[in-house]
C-alpha cells in the first residue's frame, strides 16, 4: 500500500491544532512519555472525554492492545497497538494527568479483520520521572478538519523500576520491609556485593543473606544481574530484596566491577528504601533512607577477586 497520500491528510489536523494555540514540537522533552516516530504536540488532548456506555463519537479509536499493562519507570520499548475508524488521519496520546501535550501519528493501513477499520501501532518510552501507580493512556482519533472524536483510555499500572511487589499501584499489597539497589549508567558487568552483621557476604555465587543460601521470610536475596560475560541486557542494576524484617546489625555495601566490557568508566548509584507507614490505614510503603553515587574506571576490573569498591555502611532496623 502507498503511504504517501497519508502525509497532506496528516498534515491538516496538524494545522487545525496548531492553529489552536498547540505548539508542535520535535523532542517533547522532559515527558513521561516518549512515542518513536510521533509529532509532540503541547496542551490538552484533542476530542471528548471517555464515555461509559452509549456510542462514541466518531473518529474513533476502536480497540487498544499493550502486551504488558505493567510498565516501569525509565522501561523503553513498549509495543501498543490497536484500530481506529478509518475516516481517521492521525492518532493522538498521553497519559491522562500527566505532562504538558499529547503524541500524534499516523495510522496503518486497512485491518482486514476488522472492516472499517484502520490499524495502528506505536513503540514508547515511559520516562524515570514518570508518576507512579495507575496511569491511564488516553488516545483520541483525529480526522482530516482537525476533528477529533471520543476519547479513550487504557488502564496501566506504572511500578517502581525497584522490586516492590506492585505496592505503587496496589498501595494494599505489603511492598518488602527493605529494598537495596545498585544502578548504574553503562552496559559493564558491575555486581552488587553486601557483608552481613553476622559477616555473609552476598554476591552472585552467593546470592541471599542466609549463611546456607537457603534464604528465610527474613533473609535478603539477591535479584537481577546485568551484563553477564558483556551480553548486555540493558537492566543495568541489581536489588537484594528483604521481604520480611532484615537482621539488626551493620551493613558493609560494595560495588564491584567485575569487568568493564570495553566500556573506559561507569557512574553509579546505591540506594537503600525501607518500608514505612503512609498514614492511611494500615499500609506501607518503600522509602528512599540512604542514596551514594560514586564511579569506577576500567582498570578497577577484577575479575570477581576481591570486594570491589566500599560504598556505604547503614543498620537496620533504622534508628
Amino acid at each position: 500500500m502507498r503511504r504517501a497520500p497519508l502525509v497532506p491528510l496528516l498534515l491538516a489536523p496538524l494545522a487545525a491544532l496548531a492553529s489552536c494555540s498547540s505548539q508542535p514540537s520535535i523532542e517533547g522533552v522532559g515527558e513521561p512519555l516518549f512515542v518513536y516516530g510521533a509529532t509532540f504536540i503541547q496542551g490538552p488532548l484533542p476530542g471528548s472525554p471517555p464515555v461509559d456506555g452509549g456510542a462514541p463519537a466518531s473518529p474513533d479509536v476502536t480497540a487498544v492492545n499493550i502486551p504488558n499493562e505493567i510498565v516501569h519507570l525509565g522501561q523503553a520499548g513498549v509495543p501498543v497497538s490497536g484500530d481506529v475508524t478509518d475516516d481517521a488521519t492521525a492518532v493522538a496520546v498521553r497519559f491522562a494527568d500527566a505532562g504538558t501535550g499529547y503524541w500524534l501519528f499516523v495510522p496503518g493501513p486497512p485491518d482486514g479483520t476488522s472492516p472499517g477499520n484502520l490499524s495502528w501501532s506505536m513503540t514508547m518510552d515511559v520516562a524515570d520521572t514518570a508518576t507512579l501507580g495507575v496511569q491511564p493512556l488516553r488516545f483520541a482519533a483525529v480526522n482530516a478538519a482537525g476533528v477529533a472524536g471520543t476519547q479513550s483510555d487504557l488502564p496501566v499500572c506504572v511500578d517502581s523500576i525497584f522490586p516492590d511487589n506492585l505496592n505503587a499501584c496496589a498501595p494494599s499489597l505489603a511492598p518488602p520491609a527493605a529494598v537495596l539497589t545498585l544502578a548504574w549508567d553503562t552496559p559493564v558487568d558491575l555486581d552488587l556485593e553486601l557483608v552481613t552483621p553476622s559477616g555473609v557476604v552476598v554476591s552472585p555465587s552467593h546470592p541471599s543473606t542466609s549463611a546456607t543460601n537457603h534464604p528465610g521470610p527474613s533473609d535478603g536475596v539477591l535479584v537481577g544481574t546485568s551484563a553477564a560475560s558483556c551480553v548486555p541486557n540493558y537492566v543495568n542494576r541489581e536489588d537484594i530484596v528483604w521481604q520480611g524484617t532484615p537482621a539488626a546489625g551493620q551493613y558493609l555495601a560494595y560495588a564491584n566491577l567485575f569487568s568493564a566490557c570495553a566500556q573506559s568508566s561507569v557512574r553509579f548509584t546505591l540506594t537503600l528504601y525501607v518500608a514505612e507507614p503512609t498514614g492511611v490505614g494500615k499500609q506501607t510503603a518503600l522509602q528512599q533512607k540512604l542514596q551514594q553515587s560514586g564511579e569506577l574506571l576500567a582498570v578497577q576490573a577484577s575479575g570477581g577477586v576481591g570486594m570491589g569498591l566500599y560504598v556505604a555502611a547503614f543498620s537496620l532496623p533504622l534508628p
